[in-house]
């Protein structure tokens, strides 16, 4: 990291947090501007229990006038 970002969690504190009897759900959420999606990249490799999710796909509405990557439709 070039210490301009601040992680959320560290790796101590997410290791605690896996191991509590309810842990958090890891989303993968791998993108590329050029390229593939990243579930090639998820499938080689990530977090043990996380699950892919692709952005253009499950977390982003239909490209239109609110722009390439607009929020779902809520329902």
């Amino acid at each position: 990291m070039s210490g301009t970002e601040e992680l959320l969690v560290d790796a101590d504190q997410l290791a605690a947090e896996l191991d509590r009897p309810d842990p958090p759900t890891l989303l993968d959420v791998r993108w590329r501007l050029v390229g593939p999606p990243g579930r090639d990249d998820y499938a080689a490799g990530h977090l043990p229990g996380a699950v892919f999710i692709d952005l253009d796909t499950e977390l982003c509405g239909r490209p239109g006038a609110a722009g390439r990557h607009p929020l779902p439709d809520p329902a």
